[in-house]
């Protein structure tokens, strides 16, 4: 037996309604709560910026443990999208892997400054020791995170 369309229709009207107006007003009151927080690394006065041969992240770590990363530029400026809340900072950097390995087998060593500048920014690798944080807001924000060595 063929039904016709007008008999199916008035059924699923509801259900089509449903649908859009989730689609239009999103799952919740407030939408995402969501921070977009960019900024600037400082390391004292001076920016900390990535180079040809070390690269900067910032880590934001939310209240359950969650982490957000945002690569620092050449510039030292970075962007990352946290959760709204409270949130610890960690600073990490890494030698870049790759681009100076010259007999294939070992990569040369950090200069003297770049080894200098990881060890006394150690601490702020970890975000339970560094002892920066936030409070992150809907939105879009601006927090520049100072690395003060004491």
């Amino acid at each position: 037996m063929i039904r016709s369309r007008s008999k199916i229709w008035p059924r699923s009207t509801p259900l089509a309604a449903l649908i859009l107006f989730l689609a239009v007003c999103g799952c919740g009151p407030s939408g995402p709560r969501v921070g977009r927080v960019s900024g600037t690394v400082y390391c004292g006065n001076d920016p900390l910026p990535s180079d040809d041969q070390y690269t900067w992240t910032v880590v934001f770590v939310s209240q359950d443990g969650s982490q957000y990363l945002g690569l620092v530029g050449r510039d030292g400026t970075y962007a990352v999208d946290v959760p709204a809340g409270e949130a610890r900072i960690a600073v990490a950097g890494s030698p870049r892997a790759g681009i100076y390995y010259v007999d294939g087998k070992t990569q040369p060593p950090l200069d003297p400054a770049h080894q200098n500048l990881r060890k006394r920014l150690e601490r702020f690798k970890d975000s339970a020791r560094s002892g920066l944080t936030y409070t992150v807001t809907r939105g879009a924000q601006s927090h520049n995170v100072k690395l003060n060595q004491p």
